[in-house]
């Protein structure tokens, strides 16, 4: 699942997550490319959306969002994440997208298809 697969470092989470469990939404984080498995990402710095952060990844797929998942429990800043993403998250996703980087980032905003935590 997805064109793009990465081990990334969640970097920074801006602001706080919406806890409206009927918003459908996207959250778009900032993560440190550690490792590229799958596709070509040309930067060490990606932004990727996450879909209603506030579930487990396991539990997070609806209608709206389509087939997504993982094993990841909840997004903590250093934590080490595998994800398979698409690209642009707008052509993936149709719901409300919250970028906290948009004035200052105007590239490709990633769609997190799955999640999981690295263990280290």
């Amino acid at each position: 699942m997805g064109s793009y697969e990465v081990t990334a470092t969640l970097s920074e989470i801006r602001g706080e997550f919406p806890d409206d469990p009927l918003y459908d939404y996207a959250y778009v984080m900032k993560y440190e490319v550690m490792q590229v498995h799958r596709g070509t990402i040309d930067s060490s710095v990606i932004y990727v959306g996450h879909y209603k952060p506030l579930k487990p990844r396991s539990a997070v797929a609806d209608v709206r969002s389509g087939e997504i998942g993982g094993n990841l429990k909840t997004f903590r800043v250093g934590d080490i994440h595998r994800m398979a993403l698409e690209a642009p998250i707008e052509d993936y996703f149709m719901g409300g997208i919250m970028n906290p980087y948009s004035e200052e980032y105007s590239g490709p905003v990633y769609w997190a298809v799955w999640t999981n935590l690295v263990i280290q």
